[in-house]
């Protein structure tokens, strides 16, 4: 006989009903052997088996104990089976089970069906459902057999009669139970179903919010997408212009770089052209002074010699005076007149050489101012070429520095080879000028230590008396440096 129990676990979800079948295996009659077989009694047979998922079900929803054990009804009914079984044979009764059912059983038995497709799956069900329907052909088929058997053995008196009737009666009663706990299931079944519509109503409002929701947040989402793609392709953009930017900057350095480089060489050229030509001036004027200093030495000889002619000539007057006076002393007067007249002579021969002597000396202090602002604008302008030798200095440095931050930041050994050779061509002009430079002011050093040799000759034919030593300090200091003492020189690039 199959017993077939439907348990509920938990009433919130349908994946925890399932299935528990209980089936009692066909026990096969003993050979007899010859010896009386023992005729079973009805207090022999077992209780009936009770779904340990109804007295759980009833304990947790407070229902009474006796409404899951079979009651006093079925008792009752026990005992009238077996009191008719001993007078005649019983009819058998239409088992419950098999009762037709009511329109609200049937549809809480259709809905329970679909729960169980939904839960278990329709195959599934399908299949357990044919596997019971194959259990309950197994077991009235054995049924068959033993009575078919016990026939075929004792033939049919009334002590197996009746002994088929108590267990025809167990068994209905038995069946009896399960319609009963079938009752029950179905009414605390119907009660979990009505809670889980109601649960299913929430779950479906809660599912249409969600959906809501989930519509509205991925509006949302696309919107976000493409305002991030937007900003990621503005970004791209402004990255491109950036980098077009940054080369642009790099190009206008160079060329500033270029520019600056070639306003510097044209510049340095112009000065050293100035230069040059201050120094054509300065060498022509230098040969000016030399003329005039040699023409005044000349006229200061002469007038040198004139004095010497006539201090003779007035010697020579007196010792004929002299002997004149001795001789006669009536020529008297006219030695006097000759040596009035001479006298004046003299006398204007000296005004003029004295008017001379002041013209010379005026010329030569004129000389000597112009030489000493010559010199003045001689020394500023060795003090430029200090300045503008400084600059180069700091010039070249500063190139020293860029080709290293080139050559660090240059990350091909192609561009770094190429610089390098760019840098040594560009270097070789730079210590061709820097070596015509030195070379120029070698040739100015030169004539500067002449020129002040020739001035200092000049302040020493001047006779300028205490002034000369002041005039000499003055020259010491216009007095330039050697070249190998410069610092340009010595640091060279």
């Amino acid at each position: 006989m199959d017993a077939q129990y439907v348990t509920e676990l938990d009433s919130d979800s349908m994946d925890d009903i399932i299935f528990v079948r209980s089936v009692e295996k066909p026990q096969t009659p003993k050979p007899s052997n010859g010896r009386p077989t023992k005729r079973a009694k009805p207090n022999d047979i077992p209780a009936q088996a009770v779904s340990p998922s109804l007295t759980k079900r009833a304990k947790s929803s407070g229902m009474p104990a006796h409404a899951v054990s079979p009651g006093p009804a079925t008792k009752q009914k026990r005992d009238s089976n077996s009191s008719q079984t001993t007078t005649s044979i019983a009819h058998p009764k239409v088992p419950q089970s098999e009762q037709p059912y009511t329109e609200e059983e049937k549809l809480f038995m259709l809905e329970t069906r679909k729960a169980l497709e939904q839960a278990l799956g329709k195959e599934a069900l399908e299949a357990h459902e044919k596997v019971l329907t194959e259990e309950k052909e197994s077991t009235e088929k054995y049924i068959l057999d033993l009575e078919a058997a016990v026939k075929q053995q004792h033939g049919t008196p009334v002590v197996h009669e009746t002994l088929i009737q108590d267990q025809i009666a167990i068994l209905k009663v038995k069946a009896e139970g399960h319609d009963e706990s079938a009752k029950t299931e179905i009414k605390l079944l119907r009660e979990s179903n009505t809670k889980l519509a109601e649960e299913r109503t929430t779950i479906g409002r809660c599912v249409r919010l969600l959906t809501d929701e989930n519509v509205v947040l991925k509006r949302q989402h696309e919107g976000a997408s493409a305002e991030i793609q937007i900003l990621h392709e503005h970004n791209t953009t402004l990255a491109e212009e950036n980098a077009a930017l940054l080369r642009e900057v790099k190009l206008l350095k160079d060329e500033q770089g270029a520019h600056k480089a070639e306003r510097q060489e044209e510049a340095y050229r112009i000065a050293i052209k100035t230069l040059r030509e201050q120094n054509k001036k300065l060498a022509d004027e230098k040969a000016a002074l030399a003329r005039n200093v040699e023409l005044l030495n000349a006229g200061h000889d002469n007038l040198k010699a004139e004095i010497f002619a006539l201090t003779q000539d007035v010697c020579d007057q007196k010792e004929l005076y002299k002997k004149e006076m001795n001789d006669s002393e009536g020529g008297m007067k006219d030695n006097a007149r000759k040596s009035k007249k001479l006298t004046q002579k003299l006398r204007q021969r000296n005004n003029k050489l004295i008017k001379e002597n002041v013209n010379l000396s005026r010329k030569v202090m004129e000389l000597e101012t112009d030489d000493s602002t010559e010199l003045l604008e001689a020394r500023q302008r060795i003090q430029e070429l200090h300045i503008q030798v400084e600059k180069l200095e700091q010039g070249f440095r500063q190139r020293g520095e860029q080709l290293i931050e080139l050559s660090r930041d240059s990350m091909s050994k192609e561009k770094i080879k190429m610089q390098k050779k760019a840098a040594v061509e560009a270097r070789d002009p730079l210590q061709t000028r820097m070596s015509g430079m030195f070379k120029n002011y070698r040739i100015l050093f030169k004539k500067n230590a002449a020129l002040l040799d020739k001035l200092v000759s000049v302040a020493e034919v001047g006779r300028l008396g205490k002034v000369k030593k002041a005039y000499r300090q003055e020259m010491k200091l216009l007095k330039g440096q050697p070249l190998e003492e410069l610092y340009e020189f010595k640091h060279q690039v």
